[in-house]
């Protein structure tokens, strides 16, 4: 039950939720933008979006630590 209380495990499920939604959301998004002619990118799965995201997020976290690193211990 504790885990039910924490809101990393709301937002994780709010986020996989998102994901498997979103391509089926075109009626609503077409609705809010009528002038688009595709509201809805449909190119690559969004599942797929975020797995690329996380991996630039991941790979320029680590070159941000990596070079904060060497400034840091070249100026002490």
């Amino acid at each position: 039950m504790k885990m039910l209380r924490d809101p990393l495990f709301w937002l994780i499920a709010l986020f996989v939720a998102l994901i498997f939604w979103l391509p089926y959301s075109q009626p609503l998004f077409a609705a809010l933008f009528p002038q688009l002619p595709r509201p809805v990118y449909q190119q690559e799965s969004f599942a797929a979006l975020a797995l690329a995201h996380f991996w630039l997020v991941g790979i320029s976290s680590l070159f941000a630590v990596i070079i904060g690193t060497g400034a840091g211990i070249a100026v002490t």
